[in-house]
């Protein structure tokens, strides 16, 4: 089995634990704070008026619960989100970064091709997840005040580029400890490329930070026809 086949199992094989856990999160603990939240709007109507210590307490549990089901819900749409399931790689990207911008009110201006184009679910999958993967980076690491995301079809060839101005950061050491410390990030980012017989490469420094990747879609096909 080839390096480039081990790597797009790997992938199937993180995209449907992140399905599994996405449902288990659904069917558990989501369901489970939203009753929790009925549950304290109704305790709240029934303490009496004099009560204040104890509302003020109750008060603190709902929100606390709404902040918990909040977080939660964002983190199964970044697990699982639904509608890549059910339309193409370009509206969820979009979906997904106008989320993001009011999520963590970080500026991201997103330049996609003006017609939308299906690329097949592998490649939109493992293309998305990378482009997520680096916005997450950003989010927590970056301290970036705007960000740049672009994804272009050229020809045979698909490019996406996530570009911000943050504070940047070594490459090499930052491999070399994502590597030594098990960090599934970066090494997934770079799985997802080497899977689609792509690139993936990161050029960072002070106020500056690109993320690019490049995928042949000719490989794709020719893989696909003779799978």
């Amino acid at each position: 089995m080839d390096e480039r086949l081990i790597s797009l199992r790997c992938a199937e094989a993180r995209e449907e634990e992140r399905r599994r856990i996405a449902v288990d999160l659904h069917d558990g603990p989501i369901q489970q704070l939203a009753n929790l939240i009925l549950r304290l709007d109704m305790a709240q109507k029934v303490i009496p008026a004099d009560a204040m210590e104890a509302r003020t307490e109750m008060a603190s549990l709902h929100q606390l619960a709404k902040s918990t089901l909040h977080d939660m819900r964002r983190f199964m749409f970044e697990l699982r989100p639904s509608s890549l399931e059910e339309f193409s790689l370009l509206p969820v990207l979009r979906q997904y970064v106008q989320d993001y911008r009011a999520q963590y009110h970080i500026p991201v201006g997103l330049h996609l091709s003006d017609s939308d184009w299906s690329l097949g679910r592998d490649i939109e999958v493992n293309l998305f997840r990378i482009i997520q993967e680096a916005l997450t980076n950003v989010r927590k690491h970056a301290n970036a005040s705007q960000v740049d995301a672009t994804l272009s079809r050229q020809g045979p060839v698909v490019k996406a580029t996530i570009r911000d101005n943050g504070q940047g950061f070594d490459v090499i050491t930052t491999r070399t400890r994502a590597q030594h410390e098990k960090r599934l990030g970066l090494a997934s980012m770079e799985d997802r490329a080497r899977a689609l017989n792509g690139t993936l490469q990161i050029e960072s420094r002070d106020g500056h930070t690109e993320v690019c990747i490049t995928v042949p879609l000719v490989a794709q096909k020719t893989t696909a026809d003779h799978g």
